[in-house]
């Protein structure tokens, strides 16, 4: 227990969960990067084929499934909600970069006109965040959006 000067006492330390960890890697990747789970325990993220190419991904209970923008020449999947809508980013084929929301197998763009958009999450109301830079601008701005994209 520790005192506090003040006379208020703290509340003993709480020890840590044990945790066990699952290896998650896409089958033949060079490199799979996890970065996002819902409350269903479905996980998105990217990774690199032996080619060198980089896809989105979705895992759940053991089986992996490949998320590619349709025409785009790198995909990433940084965000999933409980209603398992997907958003990310991707490259297009002049080296553009947009937001994309994948909900029900249909793709939908968040493009702002800018350098470049990343949806980074989404929440169960359908709500995304992420960021853009616009042309020649200095900086990163933030930017949030519901049923009208950013």
């Amino acid at each position: 227990m520790v005192v506090l000067s003040a006379g208020m006492m703290l509340a003993p330390m709480a020890f840590a969960q044990s945790y066990v960890l699952t290896g998650i890697n896409f089958p033949g990747a060079s490199f799979t990067s996890p970065i996002a789970i819902n409350k269903l325990g479905v996980i998105v993220g990217a990774y690199q084929d032996s080619g060198g190419n980089s896809h989105g991904f979705s895992y759940s209970s053991g089986t992996s499934t490949s998320i590619d923008v349709p025409g785009a020449i790198h995909t990433e999947a940084w965000g999933i909600n409980d209603l398992s809508q997907i958003v990310g980013w991707y490259i297009n084929p002049d080296f553009t970069v947009d937001g994309f929301i994948l909900s029900g197998g249909s793709f939908t763009t968040l493009d702002t006109g800018t350098e470049y958009t990343i949806a980074t999450g989404i929440n169960n109301s359908g709500q995304v965040v992420g960021e853009f830079r616009g042309h020649g601008e200095p900086g990163v701005h933030g930017a949030s959006g519901g049923a009208e994209p950013f």
